[in-house]
This record gives C-alpha cells, structure tokens and sequence, in this order.
C-alpha cells in the first residue's frame, strides 16, 4: 500500500512538471517588432517548406521548397523560387491595402511577431484612411 501511495505522488509531481513546461514559454523564442520602416523579411518554414514575409502581411512574397532547383546547360544548381501564392489584398471601397505607402501616416499601431515556439508569424496593424 506504502509504495502505490508513493508511486501516486510521484506520478502525480512528475505530472505538474510537464504541465508547466507545456504552459511555460521562454520570451527568448519571441521575437517582436513595431517598426515598419526598417523592415527585414522573416522566413518561417516546416523543412519541406518555407515562406518569406512581408512588412503589411499581405504582399506576395517568395516561397521555397526542398529539392527544388533551377539548373541551365553549363550551369550550376541554384534554389529556385516558387510562385507567389500568398498574396491577399483588401479593397476597403477606395483604395487596395497593398497600394498603401508603408511609410505613409496611414497604418499605425504596427506590430509584428515571430513565435518560433509556436511557428508562426503574426502581423497586427491599423489601416486609416
């Protein structure tokens, strides 16, 4: 009976403890930023694929994939890109969000953040006009 109890509490500590390494997440694996003008391109990708980004979010942007290459006669393999796929463009009666000059007093409230525990980009902004 003593080592069932003993089995229990162990089980159950040893329980917590993943449970908040599952909860828990170092801030060094977020990266976040709120300046739109100098902006450099995150690529997130799973190892079969990888995307690059852009600074609103919704421009077309290069995407690779693995094993992929461009080769010409007397040449050398280099990576090539896909095409770009990943373009959304809102038109909010007057104008595309893509038209938008970045620099323009335009979007504010900017924000963007790479969770590399996660995986996943997210960009925030306000669009005025």
């Amino acid at each position: 009976m003593k080592s069932a109890s003993i089995v229990t509490v162990f089980f159950l500590i040893l329980c917590l403890f993943f449970m908040n390494e599952i909860t828990a997440q170092d801030s060094s694996f977020v990266l976040k930023t709120g300046k739109v003008k100098t902006y450099y391109p995150t690529y997130t990708g799973n190892g079969h694929f990888s995307i690059s980004s852009s600074q609103l979010g919704t421009q077309p942007t290069e995407s690779y994939m693995i094993n992929f290459y461009d080769e010409g006669t007397d040449d050398i393999p280099r990576i090539a890109a896909l095409p770009e796929w990943n373009e959304i463009n809102y038109f909010n009666g007057k104008k595309w969000i893509n038209d938008v000059d970045i620099n323009s007093e335009e979007i504010t409230n900017y924000k963007q953040t790479l969770n590399m525990y996660g995986g996943y980009l997210e960009t925030a902004y306000s669009w005025i006009n």
